[in-house]
């Protein structure tokens, strides 16, 4: 598999309010090895609680205003979340 590409048994679909806690946990662990070298930790934690829990992810999804998707790879494993602002 080339770097940076999904497997070939890859889909993209639209996020469930199932998916909020692991979207939570992605979205945290990506800004933390994103960011937490150069922010000081309260700083981070603060950000992360506003912007990254169960809840902040579930009212996304719910959202009506915004499509929220997930690439999915074998089964149900998903790799990848991205959200949309749909035009009106």
């Amino acid at each position: 598999m080339t770097e940076g590409a999904l497997p070939a048994a890859s889909m993209i679909r639209r996020a469930r309010r199932s998916d909020a806690e692991a979207l939570s946990d992605f979205a945290v662990r990506l800004f933390r090895n994103t960011y937490s070298g150069d922010t000081a930790a309260s700083d981070l934690e603060s950000y992360i609680d506003e912007h990254f829990s169960t809840e902040r992810q579930a009212a996304e999804i719910d959202d009506p205003s915004a499509a929220v998707f997930v690439a999915m790879a074998e089964s149900d494993h998903w790799v990848c979340a991205c959200r949309h602002a749909l035009g009106r």
